[in-house]
């Protein structure tokens, strides 16, 4: 498990509860969404900008829309079980965001400000254009996460604006706008996944590095999605209407309108309204599997010694973070032996099968899911290791049941090397064995006896 996870996971309860408060800090935590512990969960948090002492319950309502806009649209959506969504709420003097353009300047926590880098879409706090210091804008929200919630995965600044805007990177920035919804999805694709904008608009200045949507490359076997792309259509692909619902390479990405390609003519990361496309999808697919890892527990767990009886079934099982489209494999191996199983994520042990010493029990985890064709780092797999050994201290069950006229007690025919002793008294000296019976079928032996007047007292004991 990732270490950052780990040093956190105390703090879950305190969460759940809404306790939890940072002793210095001006901000204040909110559980907004709760889908498990933080240690095994990705983790939203949405911080307020530009919302006055009073605002409080409108930020919540703000912060529910986008998250609601970010889980709500694939592939998140089929993930969405494992999110987690906090607020934190800090005050600011005043309302909205700073608009240069139209001379309006506002005193806000984090400020923000519209027309970024000469474009009056880009809603960004520092370090920007305007002011260059991390300080008066990023170094605050970094601060809080570390205070309050330091095993965030995703960060999110919520403007009290209704103009429409925002800006990804480390830190989402989004407005309040009726589209924040669907902004906040855009925009968690370049924060989540890096991916790239695949608008035509010149940017000057802006990297020429491609994201896993973008690209130079138009050799079709170079191609990093040639997988999604059908070997009858063309490449570099023509945008007229026969290719636009194709998967190929369309000029236009990357803040170029020519020289750049992008996977589909239309997308999330083109257009707002739109889905994103399958790349993008696979994308953030593998982001999901990369933070997360494929295995959500184990039982018993993974790290621990684990001694099996050689008389009762030891249940080995797992959970996996597949959506409920994925397909779930695992191989399980003991000692590099193959195991069969009937339920792909669980195998029993029992100790008798086990050689001396430690055994090696192992599960090799594999989702193949419907949108990922490229896994070049194998996000989508996962080893899981037990360690176990026959526990030389335990003992076969005895079970006693009662018939009409008397008691019958079983236990296994497995349990060599055992005697079955009766007495009076549980702590006396005078045990005396009791031959019983072996059973035909289901390996048992059996003693069948009347009911008596005194208390007998059995025990299988070893020979």
């Amino acid at each position: 498990m990732n270490p950052r996870r780990l040093q956190i996971v105390l703090y879950f309860h305190l969460l759940l509860v809404g306790l939890f408060r940072a002793g210095a800090s001006e901000g204040q935590l909110l559980v907004l969404v709760t889908n498990g512990p933080i240690s095994t969960s990705l983790n939203l948090v949405m911080l307020a900008e530009g919302y006055t002492r009073l605002d409080q319950e409108l930020f919540e309502t703000h912060a529910r829309r986008a998250a609601n806009g970010i889980l709500g649209a694939p592939p998140f959506s089929s993930y969405q079980r494992y999110f987690n969504v906090f607020g934190i709420f800090v005050e600011s003097r005043e309302a909205g965001a700073d608009k240069p353009q139209l001379g309006i300047q506002r005193d806000t926590y984090f400020n923000s400000t519209y027309r970024s880098f000469g474009i009056d879409r880009l809603l960004t706090i520092p370090p920007n254009d305007v002011n260059r210091s991390p300080e008066d804008g990023e170094g605050k929200v970094n601060r809080l996460l570390m205070q309050l919630i330091p095993e965030y995965d995703v960060a999110a600044v919520l403007v009290n604006d209704s103009d429409y805007g925002g800006s990804g990177g480390p830190i989402l920035v989004i407005s309040a706008n009726s589209a924040a919804a669907e902004l906040a999805a855009h925009e968690m694709g370049h924060s989540f996944a890096r991916l790239g904008d695949e608008y035509s608009d010149p940017f000057p200045g802006y990297p020429d590095i491609e994201e896993p949507n973008t690209t130079r490359e138009i050799r079709r076997e170079l191609l990093k999605w040639r997988k999604w792309v059908l070997a009858s259509t063309p490449i570099p692909t023509s945008d007229s209407l026969p290719f636009r619902n194709l998967l190929g390479l369309f000029e236009g990405a990357h803040y170029h309108a020519q020289g750049w390609y992008r996977p589909r003519y239309e997308c999330k990361m083109r257009r707002l309204n739109r889905p994103f496309c399958e790349v993008c999808a696979e994308s953030l697919t593998l982001n999901v599997f990369t933070r997360l890892g494929v295995v959500r527990s184990t039982a018993p767990l993974r790290s621990a010694a684990v001694p099996v009886s050689a008389f009762l079934p030891q249940r080995f099982s797992l959970e996996t973070f597949a959506a409920p489209d994925d397909a779930v494999h695992v191989e399980w191996t003991l000692n590099a032996s193959p195991l069969a199983t009937t339920d792909v994520t669980a195998v029993e042990l029992i100790g008798s099968s086990l050689g001396d010493g430690t055994n090696v029990l192992k599960a090799s985890v594999r989702i193949e899911s419907p949108r990922v064709r490229n896994d070049p780092a194998g996000a989508l797999g996962e080893l899981v290791v037990w360690h176990v050994f026959r526990d030389p201290h335990s003992r076969p069950p005895l079970q006693i049941r009662q018939t009409g006229d008397g008691v019958e007690l079983l236990w296994p025919g497995t349990a060599g090397g055992f005697r079955l002793e009766t007495s009076t008294e549980p702590q006396s000296s005078s045990w005396r064995q009791v031959p019983g019976t072996p059973l035909a079928a289901g390996g048992f032996w059996m003693l069948r006896l009347p009911l008596a007047d005194n208390v007998r007292f059995f025990r299988l004991n070893r020979e």
